[in-house]
């Protein structure tokens, strides 16, 4: 069995809970095809993420999509992901993690 731990689920909903004034924001667009993993064209929409006007990061809908992130697992032969708590103040990784 192949555990995918390390998956970067990336939950956009999560950034209209923040409170904070510099929280940033997202823009989400349908994809220009300039996204490739391994040669093809990475599927679904992008997501920008935005902090006082500066770009932070881009990534693939697969980062918040749950059935799309399915899709990719099975193509990269794994059988179950598991999301690792990053405990405590420190963000101690569990032990085994890479």
């Amino acid at each position: 069995m192949y555990i995918d731990g390390d998956t970067h689920y990336w939950p956009i909903r999560f950034i209209d809970k923040v409170k904070h004034p510099g929280r940033g924001h997202l823009e989400i667009v349908e994809d220009k095809g300039d996204m490739v993993r391994y040669g093809e064209v990475i599927p679904g929409k992008v997501a920008t993420y935005y902090r006082d006007g500066k770009k932070i990061h881009s990534f693939k809908e697969g980062r918040w999509s749950i059935p799309l992130r399915a899709k990719f697992m099975e193509k990269d032969g794994f059988d179950r992901q598991v999301l690792l708590y990053r405990g405590g103040r420190l963000g101690i990784l569990p032990r085994g993690y890479n």
